[in-house]
């Protein structure tokens, strides 16, 4: 029989081991951790429902329960809380620290298949009968023993609460829901809210109740696209310096109740109220516009603060003309500028005023030309403003013109003052072009009527003369008298009006109809695209710009098919109703792409080149619609020796080109010699891998041969070094086999000289004509020097790099060459008959680098914005497209390049080209 002794008192402790006091330790020590896990599982159920009415309280409060309830709902709900959290302590007045039975059943627990044994209650036993006894002494010591050995082994189990066996529908979860979402919902504003749950205020009175509530913010004025800056009037806390807001922003201070006191210093003016908007009943509200630096003191609620501000002054918009602006022949004039503004810009106007002696009373207007907005106002870029100035009456009056932007502050930019004559549209009947000249003079010089009144009458003297068409005399007839019975300004403007119909009459026929539907189609088409029209809208009136189009090119060929034909410049570039189709297309593509700046630009070339064929001589101006620059002859004889030269370089490249092919070939022979290999003596047969394939493939800068260009031999050719740069010969083909042995070394060498030769001799030449050589020859002389010398010594690897070098630098002189030639063309070309440019910033009708066919590089490939065919011109494609283009190709090449099964030669080409450069 045992008896359980009292906590840390043993029966046989006088006799007792170490190992049984480290055991009696070790079991209060269990002991004393089993009460307090005891205790905690039945601490938190009962804290539970305390908990679950804090949170729900605390999550009212961020959702803003106290600020938007009515105060009669919320002095119902506050005690409510309060209630409920006494009741929930009610479950803690039942709590009791466990008793030592207790910890040890639960010690007993933690050794899972050894809950029977009792491990912990067992060695707290004590012997109770027996005592004299030595044998059960000796067993109850044997018993003790084995116990203190599972002791040591027992470790105390966690406490486990079990909620879910208490709470099977997991209701304790709502209350951290409610307080996360409510989180989520103050935002930045959860402290106001939190102390808002804090502040009892007893009153009915939901002013009252809300009389410690203080809120601040700055409006920028809406131009400057800022969002409102909140101001942190709760916290306290001091700002850490000055508040830079853009200048007129408006201040907004608001507080309940009626002791709200706002104290400005310089720099804050009080600004009204915007309608509709006063502030609800209770509520006090201040507002300021901030016009400079300064501060404000705020008090309210028994609080002060003070903001300090410093103003981001409003620069005035920024105007500048680029260059001069310039009239075309068909009465248009272009402006080009920049403006800039640190926000925005409202609108732009170009201000015209007469000058000179005619300054006087005008029965019209000066020309209302509104400017094109940049739709950034802070890159600078480059603007240009296309007005058409042909009808007004204005037109070739001397004036001064200045430019004029806004911003939304009002404030204004100016340009400098420029002065021009507006431009006029040329008239080549001589009646037509009288009949403007009176309409100008009627219009700018109303008082001096009766002299247009006899130039009307004398133009009706001779009719035979001068207007041999009974329908041109009839309405020359009606205008006179209608001007002789005009009284006052608004009849005089209408004779001034039939003045300017009959001269479109007498010039143009039915085309001036469909020139103005065309314009008309024109400017609403730019007009959707600069406002951000829908691709609905966009399609429609590109449609109805396109059936405009047509008949304006179907008229003028119906025209010039009544006039004598003339003979037309072979050399000038075409463009047909395909091209312009073609740019339709392209701009109906930017807008839907977003890139309504570059689908304006070329909608303003569109329009330049079709005033370009009005204004084209008969022969051109056909159901082709094409155009043709006049060459003015001023082109100069350097022009034309350059071109030669450049003619002689490109033959002089094609056979250096050619020459490296043979070498790379015979190296590739002498490998294969050595390694056994003794085919036919091409390895490179019908591969891609040697180095004629950047130029069967379009990578090498020559490769664009003109018909007949092969087989023209080379200036100042010599025996053994020609003939080398036509297709199909040696060295030229597409991998087939030569014609003819290879050369020996000694041969190729003699060839390289050769070569060397006739481009010193061309370098003289050139500097006998004035030209500047430049760098790149030299450093071909140099290595084509090289490339005779690694010959000489039988090393064609050597000899091929330097050839390759060599063509490199002869590129590069070609380039200088072709600036040259282009400065010199520049120099005496003459602008086309309006001054505009194509789709390219080129002369229409500008001729190519030897004086005949479509305008080439000195390589004889087209250049940007040219038909590869006869000289037809593209849409003006964007840099983009270029850009796509380059990257497909290399992407084509790293494709290559990757592909195990090419030969070696070929990956070695292609890692050369993708190398850096």
């Amino acid at each position: 029989m045992t008896a359980t002794p009292p906590s840390g008192q043993r029966a046989d402790a006088p006799g007792a081991t170490a190992t049984s006091r480290r055991s009696d330790l070790r079991l209060r020590r269990l002991t004393r951790l089993a009460q307090a896990a005891l205790f905690w599982e039945r601490l938190w159920p009962a804290l539970w429902p305390l908990t679950g009415v804090i949170l729900l309280y605390f999550a009212a409060s961020l959702a803003g329960l106290w600020e938007m309830a009515p105060p009669a709902l919320t002095h119902v709900l506050r005690p409510g809380f309060l209630v409920a959290a006494v009741a929930a302590l009610w479950p803690l007045t039942r709590l009791r620290w466990p008793g030592r039975d207790e910890a040890l059943a639960r010690l007993d627990r933690s050794a899972p298949g050894l809950a029977r044994a009792r491990i912990a209650s067992a060695y707290a036993d004590a012997q109770a009968t027996g005592l004299a006894d030595p044998a059960s002494r000796a067993l109850w010591r044997r018993h003790q023993a084995m116990l203190e050995r599972r002791l040591a082994a027992l470790r105390l189990r966690a406490p486990v609460v079990r909620m879910a066996d208490r709470d099977r529908r997991a209701l304790r979860a709502l209350p951290v829901l409610a307080l996360v979402t409510a989180a989520f919902v103050a935002g930045p504003d959860w402290r106001n809210r939190l102390s808002s749950g804090f502040t009892w205020n007893w009153s009915l009175d939901l002013a009252v109740q809300n009389a410690s509530r203080l809120d601040g913010w700055i409006d920028p004025p809406r131009y400057t696209r800022r969002p409102p800056v909140m101001l942190d009037l709760a916290s306290g806390a001091a700002p850490t310096g000055p508040m830079r807001v853009p200048v007129n922003s408006i201040l907004v201070v608001q507080a309940a109740g009626d002791d709200l006191t706002v104290s400005a210093g310089s720099g804050l003016t009080p600004a009204p109220g915007e309608a509709g908007d006063a502030p609800p009943a209770g509520l006090q509200r201040a507002r300021y516009r901030i016009t400079g630096d300064g501060e404000v003191s705020i008090r309210a609620g028994g609080g002060a603060h003070v903001v300090q501000f410093r103003a981001i002054p409003d620069q005035p918009p920024k105007v500048t003309l680029k260059g001069a602006p310039a009239g075309g022949a068909r009465g248009s004039l272009t402006i080009t500028y920049t403006a800039t503004d640190d926000y925005g810009l409202a609108s732009g106007r170009a201000e015209i005023r007469r000058i000179g002696g005619g300054a006087g009373r005008s029965l019209a207007g000066p020309p209302d030309i509104s400017l094109n907005l940049p739709a950034n106002p802070g890159d600078g870029a480059e603007l240009r403003t296309v007005a058409e100035l042909a009808s007004h009456p204005w037109a070739g009056a001397n004036v001064s013109l200045t430019l004029v932007v806004k911003d939304d502050a009002g404030q204004e930019g100016r340009s400098e003052t420029v002065t021009l004559t507006l431009p006029e549209r040329t008239f080549a009947d001589p009646l037509a072009r009288a009949l403007v000249e009176q309409r100008r003079d009627l219009i700018l010089a109303p008082d001096l009527r009766e002299r247009v009144q006899t130039a009307l009458d004398a133009l009706l003297i001779a009719p035979e003369l001068f207007t041999p068409r009974s329908g041109t005399y009839l309405g020359l007839r009606r205008v006179a008298e209608q001007l002789r019975r005009a009284n006052g300004d608004p009849a005089l403007i209408d004779v001034a009006e039939q003045l300017w119909q009959l001269a479109l009459v007498i010039e143009d026929g039915d085309l001036s109809d469909a020139e103005k539907q065309l314009r008309q189609a024109q400017q609403a088409l730019r007009d959707a695209i600069e406002r951000g029209a829908g691709e609905d809208e966009i399609r429609r009136l590109s449609q109805e710009l396109r059936r405009a189009m047509d008949r304006y090119v179907a008229e003028m060929g119906r025209q010039a098919r009544g006039r004598p034909q003339q003979q037309g410049d072979a050399n000038a570039r075409t463009i047909t109703q395909d091209d312009l189709q073609k740019l339709l297309d392209r701009i109906e593509e930017l807008t839907r792409q977003g890139q309504r700046e570059q689908a304006a630009r070329l909608l303003d070339r569109l329009r330049q080149l079709m005033e370009n064929l009005r204004t084209a001589s008969p022969s051109q101006g056909g159901g082709q619609g094409g155009q043709q620059g006049g060459d003015q002859g001023a082109q100069g004889e350097a022009g034309r020796r350059l071109g030669k030269a450049l003619g002689d370089l490109d033959e002089l490249m094609r056979r250096q080109q050619a020459l490296r092919d043979e070498t790379f070939r015979q190296g590739q022979q002498g490998q294969d010699g050595e390694n056994g290999d003794g085919q036919d003596g091409s390895p490179q047969q019908g591969r891609p891998g040697g180095p004629n394939e950047g130029a069967q493939r379009g990578e090498r800068p020559g490769q664009g041969e003109r018909p007949g260009q092969g087989e023209r031999p080379g200036p100042g050719q010599r025996d053994g070094a020609g003939g080398q740069g036509q297709r199909g010969q040696k060295g030229g083909g597409a991998g087939g086999k030569p014609d003819q042995p290879d050369a020996s070394p000694g041969d190729l060498r003699q060839r390289q000289e050769a070569l060397r030769r006739q481009l010193e001799e061309l370098q003289q030449q050139l500097k006998r004509d004035g030209a500047e050589t430049g760098k790149g020859f030299g450093d071909a002389d140099r290595e084509m020097r090289g490339a005779g010398e690694a010959l000489e010594r039988e090393s064609p690897g050597e000899a091929v790099d330097s050839q390759g070098r060599a063509l490199d630098q002869m590129r590069r002189g070609a380039q200088d060459l072709a600036r040259q030639m282009a400065e010199a063309d520049g120099k005496g070309r003459g602008q086309n008959q309006d001054g505009a440019q194509d789709m390219d910033g080129e002369q229409p009708g500008a001729r190519g680098a030897n004086g005949g066919g479509p305008q080439t590089d000195p390589l004889g490939r087209p250049l940007r914005g040219q038909d590869r065919g006869a000289g037809r011109m593209e849409s003006g494609e964007p840099a983009e497209a270029a850009g796509a283009r380059a990257r497909r190709i290399l992407d084509e090449l790293r494709r290559r390049l990757g592909d195990s099964e090419r030969s070696r030669e070929e990956l070695d080409y292609l890692e050369r080209l993708l190398g850096p450069r």
